[in-house]
């Protein structure tokens, strides 16, 4: 009979010698911070552009593609349209986002 605990007790230690080994170096998952919510910005940029060009097109459903601290990339359906539009958008010194170039996609 104590033979079966000494085995029993044998197997539960190398199970957890093998669970804490295996999860040993590996940092815990911890929520990613959320970057700069910029997506006003963006949208405020790309309705500008499109006001400008005198398209009458308002941006809708925005994706950020990228973001970074001076150049931004976004993708977004405008009214009146089914396709996607990518917006490039570079951040002069006073921290204004303008449209450098768009593209349907």
């Amino acid at each position: 009979m104590r033979s079966k605990y000494i085995k029993l007790t044998s197997m539960m230690f190398a199970a957890a010698m093998v669970m804490f080994i295996s999860g040993c170096g590996k940092k815990a998952v911890e929520a990613v911070p959320a970057a700069n919510n910029n997506t006003a910005a963006f949208q405020q940029a790309v309705d500008s552009f499109l006001q400008v060009k005198s398209y009458g097109l308002k941006a809708t459903k925005m994706d950020i593609m990228k973001d970074d601290n001076s150049m931004a990339v976004v993708s977004c359906v405008v009214t009146s349209s089914s396709r996607k539009w990518e917006f490039t958008m570079k951040k002069d010194s006073t921290g204004t986002w303008t449209v450098t170039t768009f593209e349907l996609k």
